[in-house]
């Protein structure tokens, strides 16, 4: 080499070609931002750092989280179509990256919906469709609109709901095997579903085998919720009741032998509100809490709400067994329940309506645990066709009979009612648990069910309070005092249960008081507007 010729620096073939790939994918990841951002709508859902977009697909609006394959997909197809080539996935997952980035920092937060979105004056419904439109239901409209002006997002198993057509609830007598008054319970827990927001009351269907308690689980689901996998085994702990939770907006779990303690605390938050803790990943210990009120169905043989805290907030329908005579296949069954789906939906928004119509004058005395339930149900019982107190009278016979098969089911009760015959003087822990221990001293099977220390008897005597009191037996803690010991009262008290026997008539009643809105009319006026404006 003449000494005259400038020494050129050494670049290795590898180096070369890593710095041409880095530097495409990089401009490949700035296009496909651009390309992102065109049409769409960054934003975030707060405190737990999830981040969506809302982004234009043909004639309508998709809502999607940043992270979500359905998303990606729309953005590399894009690209493909803007450049007539295939994007890198390095590339795509830094755009997805500097997407998430603007949507948690610089953009705004709202609140994702699955489902159901609104208040108590105007509630959205998500038809799940491939329009991606919605129905808004209000005192006296109903109507078709974008879903996602409700900022819905829809995991993957959700499925379409019935196009309203039509409004006939009482169709749905054909296929739901209960008795009168245990059907208005049900037609009350939909609507309840449909509400944006709880607490909800969960449903326990039970029966014997062939009282097609799973057929109902899944036809009431397809009505307020369908999902790919409408009703699933008992999950195996709070992690996989929260993935169930995320998934859709009602929570089924299906033939169920028994619910452990872990799970009827599980569902009982889910039910009302309330957070439990679950990890991230098997992998490390950080921990998530998951909070959200879901409507809950659970079927099995036997009524599996055997906690007090569970049975409060339950709805306890037992299916009576169907005669062989009257057996039809799951196909004859399915093909017609869909053929009527559409119009029995649409009785169920015109009951909704009336719900949201009459719920601000509405007022029910004595009012039980889930007292916004009972509330937002009494607003509707004019539509459903019932009498005025009908439906508490229901509810309230309902919980009445779930809370005596709690007392038949739960031995130390009767217990305690021995002992009250006996000394019913108010005494310390220690000394009810010795009067207990005397009673069943002859009686092995009894023996068991009596707590093995004065604290755990005195637990188990605060979770029974409330069935107690229901029996009759009052409960009063530390009112009394001796020498800064406990001091546990148990008496008896009346019984205040209106046994009187109820009255109803059939759903759709003629007489009903103000008419709800046609159904047909506004969907027409609706779809003719939404035509007008494209």
């Amino acid at each position: 080499m003449s000494a005259n010729t400038p020494e050129l620096p050494l670049v290795r073939t590898g180096e070369s070609e890593n710095t041409n790939r880095n530097q495409r994918d990089s401009s490949d990841a700035t296009l496909l931002v651009k390309l992102a951002e065109k049409d769409c709508q960054l934003w975030n859902s707060g405190s737990d750092g999830n981040t969506f977009a809302t982004i234009q697909v043909d004639r309508h609006q998709e809502t999607h989280p940043l992270k979500s394959k359905r998303f990606q997909r729309l953005i590399e197809r894009r690209f493909y179509d803007t450049y007539g080539r295939v994007a890198n996935p390095n590339s795509v997952s830094n755009a997805v990256s500097t997407l998430e980035g603007k949507a948690l920092f610089a953009s705004e937060e709202r609140t994702p919906a699955l489902r159901v979105a609104g208040d108590d004056t105007k509630i959205w419904i998500d038809l799940c469709n491939d329009r991606w439109s919605a129905v808004q239901i209000s005192a006296n409209d109903i109507r078709f609109v974008p879903s996602a002006s409700a900022n819905f997002v829809r995991p993957a198993a959700m499925q379409p709901l019935p196009t309203p057509d039509g409004a006939n609830l009482s169709l749905l007598r054909k296929y739901i095997n209960v008795r009168d008054d245990d059907f208005y319970l049900l037609v009350s827990w939909m609507l309840m579903a449909l509400r944006p927001t709880g607490p909800y009351p969960v449903l326990v269907l039970s029966g014997e085998q062939g009282s097609a308690k799973s057929t109902t689980a899944r036809m009431l689901r397809a009505l307020v919720d369908p999902n790919r996998s409408p009703i699933r085994a008992a999950p195996k702990g709070l992690q996989d009741l929260a993935i169930a939770a995320n998934n859709g907006r009602v929570v089924a779990f299906d033939n169920l032998s028994s619910v452990p303690t872990w799970l009827s605390d599980g569902l009982c938050r889910l039910s009302t509100g309330g957070g439990f803790a679950t990890r991230a990943l098997y992998e490390n210990d950080e921990e998530i809490i998951f909070e959200a009120q879901r409507p809950i169905i659970l079927t099995g043989i036997e009524d599996v709400a055997s906690r007090a805290d569970l049975a409060d907030r339950a709805i306890s329908v037992t299916l009576p067994m169907i005669p062989n005579a009257s057996r039809r296949t799951e196909k004859e069954i399915w093909f017609d329940f869909e053929q009527d789906a559409p119009t029995i939906f649409g009785g169920l928004l015109e009951l909704l309506s009336a719900a949201i119509r009459n719920l601000p004058t509405v007022g029910v005395p004595n009012l039980p645990r889930m007292a916004d339930f009972a509330l937002f149900a009494t607003a509707a019982e004019d539509a459903m066709g019932l009498m005025p107190g009908d439906w508490m009278k229901y509810y309230s016979q309902n919980l009445e009979a779930t809370n005596q098969a709690l007392i038949d089911d739960t031995p130390l009760i009767g217990l305690i009612r021995e002992c009250l015959t006996r000394n019913p003087e108010p005494m310390q822990c220690g000394q009810w648990l010795e009067l207990l221990r005397m009673q069943a001293k002859h009686d092995p099977t009894l023996q068991k069910v009596i707590p093995s220390t004065a604290r755990g008897l005195r637990g188990e005597l605060k979770r029974l309070a409330p069935v107690m009191r229901r029996a009759g037996i009052e409960i009063d803690f530390d009112t009394y005092s001796n020498n800064h010991r406990s001091i546990i009262a148990i008496g008896t008290v009346e019984d205040a249960v209106d046994q009187q026997s109820p009255q109803h008539c059939g759903v759709g009643r003629e007489d009903s008081g103000t008419s709800p809105p046609d159904i047909n009319d506004l969907f027409d006026a609706a779809e003719l507007e939404d035509s007008n404006n494209a």
